[in-house]
């Protein structure tokens, strides 16, 4: 991002600069943006006019004070609200840089944030679609068959039909995880009993991937390689929070058959490459459309998502280890974002939410949670470790694109 200094005249007060600065910061921070994001772009905006700024992001609080010829003003906002909106993102980003590029005043700028699109550019029904759309095509990812996409496909309208006013919250979206985890799980195991070729962990793991803390996880990562700890370990708990209330929800419909579910023979289909690719995209456009990821990007995001997809399928028969096969889907994915998100002048943010899900082991965590409600603990423990390792394996790779990307952007 270039910057041209330009001094505050009376048209661009200090008071305005401070709102211009928290309202673009809050926006980035509620609509899915890294912590680090909204702190650079208070202090490119504050460098563009010439003044020193202080600004801290804490989880849910924002604190921001700018200092110019001897007058100071701070202000203190609380960011109660989170949602996953990547146009919204883009557009604030986009906002802050156009006043850093002095191709828009700060008013123009004000104005501008007012009327950012938050419902998104996808009409809801829409959303709805892909939300069951994403569920059935997941199945083939996590070694399902033709007998669960009928299942997989109601178990996406579970999450849509939550109330709104329940979803932006950070308290009330661990309970609203924890019943979609306990109704797909309801839904999936009703299905076994109606027809034994079903495979209700394949089921469970597949209508949850639109659940999967995608952003708080990404978000996690790149943070702590910035050097933000503190907001990088508080997305990671909550990841695994969310994580976690929605495989508990899954567990207690588990437990309740477990007698007759562990244990019995499943049937696979075997797809053929290019039938993983097609799955692979059909899932991460599906989860681009309802994170509301800009339209120029969704094509962009279903291609690096499917062909990473393949790449680390590909290397789980070549190599002995599996998560060195994650590490590379992962890192293939991770630099192919970066590469993008230069290219389009956009966060990597948009890109990489929605495509590093295909790649999130979904089914290892809820076979885990299946070997813990059937009290196989010795099953439970490798299980646990294995899709630990793996989502390790992916952080790694993440961290390392992160850290190559900003190095390469530093000595520029």
């Amino acid at each position: 991002m270039t910057l041209q200094e330009t001094p505050c005249t009376t048209d661009t007060t200090l008071s305005l600069l401070l709102e211009v600065c928290c309202r673009s910061a809050g926006m980035m921070i509620e609509n899915g943006g890294e912590t680090y994001r909204a702190e650079e772009s208070v202090s490119f905006l504050c460098a563009h006019f010439g003044a020193k700024v202080g600004v801290a992001v804490l989880s849910t609080t924002l604190f921001v004070q700018i200092e110019l010829d001897g007058q100071t003003v701070q202000a203190v906002r609380r960011l109660d609200k989170r949602t996953l909106n990547l146009d919204c993102l883009a557009q604030v980003n986009e906002i802050v840089r156009n006043i850093c590029a002095g191709s828009i005043t700060l008013d123009e700028a004000q104005e501008k944030l007012k009327n950012v699109r938050k419902n998104g550019p996808y009409h809801s029904l829409i959303h709805v679609i892909c939300f069951c759309v994403a569920a059935a095509a997941a199945v083939f990812v996590y070694g399902g068959g033709w007998y669960d996409l009928l299942p997989a496909f109601l178990c996406g309208l579970v999450y849509p039909c939550m109330p709104d006013r329940w979803k932006d919250r950070v308290a009330s979206q661990m309970i609203v995880y924890c019943a979609s985890g306990a109704v797909i799980a309801l839904v999936a195991m009703l299905s076994y009993l109606i027809s034994p070729l079903v495979n209700p962990v394949a089921i469970v793991a597949a209508s949850a991937i639109s659940l999967y803390p995608g952003a708080a996880f990404v978000n996690a990562i790149r943070d702590t390689m910035h050097g933000d700890l503190v907001s990088g370990v508080a997305r990671l708990c909550e990841a695994l929070l969310k994580v976690g209330m929605l495989a508990a929800g899954a567990a207690v419909v588990f437990g309740l058959w477990t007698n007759g579910l562990v244990g019995q023979p499943v049937q696979f289909i075997s797809l053929p490459w290019i039938g993983h690719f097609i799955a692979g995209f059909f899932v991460v456009i599906c989860l681009a459309i309802e994170q509301c990821t800009p339209p120029k990007t969704i094509i962009v995001c279903g291609i690096i998502g499917a062909f990473s997809y393949i790449v680390c399928k590909f290397m789980v028969g070549c190599v002995p280890f599996m998560p060195a096969a994650y590490f590379v889907g992962a890192l293939v994915m991770s630099v192919s974002c970066e590469w993008m998100a230069r290219k389009m002048k956009l966060p990597a943010t948009v890109f990489l939410v929605s495509a590093i899900m295909v790649l999130v082991p979904g089914k290892g965590l809820f076979d885990s949670m299946l070997y813990l409600a059937s009290g196989m603990y010795s099953l439970l423990a490798k299980s646990g470790a294995d899709t630990l390792v793996q989502m390790i394996a992916m952080s790694m790779a993440i961290a390392l694109s992160t850290f190559c990307s900003r190095s390469i952007s530093a000595k520029k």
